[in-house]
């Protein structure tokens, strides 16, 4: 009798253990994340010692070189920087050598500090800035230790994270991703009209729902073709664009889920590609909406 009880239960131990490890378990998503980790941690450390040759030997590094090159240049250059103001993980990203910066400052003057170190990097052509002035709700400096994010997020938060998490976008890009939707959403619409959306949001949604800083060559996407290029660039996976289309269309989705007083209005000022991801693509809406 015990020893077919043993071995049932190291049966199912293996088969709790091959659940865990099956394509798309728990197992397998967290070694994923895991080694995206390290692989950034040793580009970082790699950079910042390229860095410091090129400094000792009184050299400009190669501005040509490619955007992921670039990125963690970047990334050497604001590491120091960042880490002297106590600030939450800064969230880097370059396309075509313009810099994206995602995060939060405690002051403009310590955001201008950033962009401005940021721009002085040999390289890069222009940035195109998300840092928020004070730290949201979850965001935590590194001095005082981690907490439970999720525990401080509002509901309208977690609807929209939800749903570019279930598009497919990996964790750590999550909310950059919804943060690009959203400013390049906010960026399309009118001032008033976007005020009055905001009006419906609780803060740390307001605080992505604003539109960039931009300096140098950065330039503003009009249309949605733009915008789902910026999600590939940021997504940390490889998203195709019909992947990439998906995630606006479920964060836009999403958002017009939680303003519905400002749904018809928005359509209405909305370009014709555009209003397609926010309009659910099922619900015929009236010839007055278009």
């Amino acid at each position: 009798m015990r020893r077919s009880t043993r071995v049932v239960i190291e049966i199912s131990a293996l088969a709790g253990v091959a659940w865990m490890c099956r394509e798309g378990g728990p197992a397998r998503r967290w070694m994923h994340r895991a080694s995206r980790r390290a692989g950034r941690h040793f580009r970082d450390a790699c950079g910042r010692v390229q860095g410091e040759l090129y400094r000792r030997a009184d050299q400009r590094p190669d501005p040509t070189v490619s955007d992921a090159v670039l990125a963690d240049r970047v990334r050497s250059q604001l590491g120091p920087l960042v880490k002297t103001l106590d600030l939450p993980h800064l969230h880097v990203m370059v396309e075509e050598h313009l810099v994206v910066l995602h995060g939060a400052a405690s002051s403009p003057a310590e955001r201008e500090q950033i962009e401005h170190a940021a721009l002085s990097v040999s390289g890069v052509r222009g940035t195109e800035s998300y840092l928020r002035i004070g730290l949201a709700p979850g965001d935590t400096r590194p001095s005082t230790g981690r907490r439970a994010h999720d525990a401080e997020r509002s509901t309208a938060h977690k609807v929209l994270i939800d749903a570019v998490a279930c598009a497919g976008v990996d964790d750590d890009a999550v909310v950059p991703v919804l943060r690009a939707v959203l400013a390049t959403f906010a960026e399309r619409l009118p001032v008033g009209e976007r005020g009055h959306v905001a009006t419906h949001l609780p803060p740390d949604v307001k605080a992505l729902f604003v539109v960039p800083r931009r300096r140098g060559c950065a330039t503003a996407p009009r249309h949605a073709d733009a915008l789902v290029r910026s999600i590939v660039a940021r997504s940390g996976r490889d998203l195709t664009l019909d992947e990439a289309t998906e995630v606006a269309r479920a964060v836009l989705q999403a958002l017009r889920s939680l303003v519905p007083e400002e749904a018809v209005d928005v359509a209405a000022v909305l370009p014709k590609d555009l209003r397609d991801l926010w309009q659910p693509p099922s619900a015929n809406e009236p010839a007055s909406l278009s």
